[in-house]
């Protein structure tokens, strides 16, 4: 009796065993935030970003998400401001320098011409309150492969007119 109670324990858990989901360790790298800012230094030509992307393995794998607004006309007619909501595929960060590159593809916009369009971003976080040690910046957004965010490539950026990023 005792080892047919024993063999059922045993098999009651290993079945508990495979139900258990299981969970990946903690993320690579994880990057949030986001903020406004004007390339061109004219208010009339802002861009606001929110993001949050998580490095899942090695290999630059991520999951996340990023919504971009361009609150001008890219072109005349053009619709205004254009709204693109992304998932993020790829993330790639130095963990030295605060610098994180992010790519993914649109997957929702009001204007239904973007959506598909893979692009790939860099941004810099440049510390937190009174210990940074300048403001936090963006770089151009790249239409092409989103992978190309793995690349870590040295583009312009531009300092954030507000808002906040933190690489970790």
């Amino acid at each position: 009796m005792k080892k047919l109670l024993l063999v059922l324990l045993l098999v009651a858990i290993m079945s508990l065993s495979l139900a258990i989901p299981v969970f990946a360790g903690e993320p690579l790298h994880r990057v949030t935030g986001g903020g406004t800012v004007d390339f061109w230094g004219d208010k009339d030509f802002k861009e606001t970003y929110g993001f949050t992307a998580t490095q899942v393995d090695e290999s630059g794998n991520a999951t996340g998400n990023m919504q971009l607004v361009w609150h001008y006309e890219l072109s005349p007619g053009a619709v205004s401001p254009l709204v693109l909501h992304a998932d993020v595929l790829y993330l790639a960060v130095d963990a030295d320098t605060g610098d994180a590159w992010i790519g993914g593809v649109i997957t929702k916009s009001n204007d239904y011409g973007w959506v598909g369009a893979e692009f790939y971003i860099q941004v810099r976080d440049a510390g937190e309150g009174r210990k940074a040690s300048a403001p936090d910046m963006i770089g151009y957004t790249y239409f092409g492969p989103a992978s190309n965010a793995l690349k870590m490539w040295d583009g312009p950026l531009f300092e954030f007119t507000n808002g906040n990023i933190k690489v970790k």
